[in-house]
């Protein structure tokens, strides 16, 4: 009877051992989870550290619009227990993939946590995708993000309070510190001129006219109207400094610069702002918040400071 006993409940023990390698999280000890973007990993990161291995797909100065998934981002899909994406088109050739029904992981779009009053317009038929240029906006979605993934990630709710209160606070001082930069700037100058149009949320935000020779996306196109365009509107406005940005080749604005110059008015092309994806590691611009502090300061150095 002892014996019986012993043997059955080693039989126990076995079966849950059994169960517990079966739905073991793949990969290691902890749950995979994949994010599309940087600036993504970078907002989670605070609030999921510790519970979960974080890996991203598109690393520094990738173009999310026109990026083509390559073998190992297959793996990583198939080996995550969550992916978190963008949406809104953002991540271009891979929307498909991340939306099927097919992804086994468990996935977060980001854009649905977007009110419909919070999402910029970027034609008929879609949404601007760069909400993460508004720090307050880009904060909202971690948390519903995060309350999604953290029964999966088995984060306390004390944790996960205290977590989200210091990801606030630094939040609200990025927000505070880029507003006090641009607020530098003096009104009539508060003109932000790109090729691509990434920064409609960082402009309403933060008090700036947006314009640019492109759509949303890198891959739209534009010619000589759009230039004759922004040329009469810089001559008018006597705006002293055009934008372009990483993966965007600064002599796409050489022909307003020229245009300009023909119609006596001195047009200078401020530093490279970072858009779709922050800079390499020590370019001081490596990371989410420290994009847009970078980009701050060179606005503020562009269009503060010269006549």
């Amino acid at each position: 009877m002892f014996h019986q006993m012993r043997f059955s409940l080693f039989a126990l023990l076995l079966l849950l051992c059994l169960w517990a390698c079966k739905n073991a999280p793949k990969g290691g000890t902890r749950p995979l989870v994949v994010t599309t973007t940087a600036m993504i990993r970078d907002g989670l990161e605070p609030l999921i550290k510790d519970y979960a291995e974080i890996q991203v797909l598109m690393g520094p100065g990738s173009d999310p619009h026109s990026y083509r998934p390559v073998p190992g981002d297959l793996s990583a899909l198939e080996n995550a227990q969550a992916v978190v994406f963008n949406g809104f088109y953002l991540e271009g050739n891979m929307t498909s993939m991340l939306e099927s029904p097919h992804l086994q992981a468990f996935s977060v779009r980001l854009s649905d946590a977007l009110a419909p009053q919070a999402a910029i317009p970027a034609d008929g038929y879609h949404y601007d995708p760069h909400f993460w240029f508004d720090p307050i906006l880009w904060m909202q979605c971690m948390f519903q993000a995060v309350d999604q993934l953290a029964p999966l990630l088995r984060i306390p709710q004390d944790t996960l309070h205290l977590r989200k209160e210091r990801l606030k606070k630094f939040c609200l001082g990025l927000d505070q510190e880029v507003m006090c930069r641009i607020e530098t700037i003096p009104v009539r100058r508060r003109v932000l001129l790109t090729v691509h149009d990434a920064f409609a949320y960082f402009g309403r935000r933060y008090g700036l006219e947006v314009k640019s020779l492109q759509g949303v996306s890198t891959t739209a196109e534009f010619g000589v109207f759009e230039v004759q365009d922004m040329v009469d509107y810089v001559v008018k406005q006597s705006i002293p400094a055009v934008f372009t940005e990483t993966g965007q080749s600064r002599r796409s604005m050489e022909a307003v610069v020229r245009g300009c110059a023909a119609q006596g008015h001195q047009l200078i092309q401020g530093a490279t702002l970072y858009a779709d994806a922050p800079g390499p590691e020590g370019s001081l611009a490596d990371t989410w918040s420290s994009m847009l502090q970078k980009n701050a300061l060179h606005l503020a150095e562009s269009l503060a400071s010269n006549p």
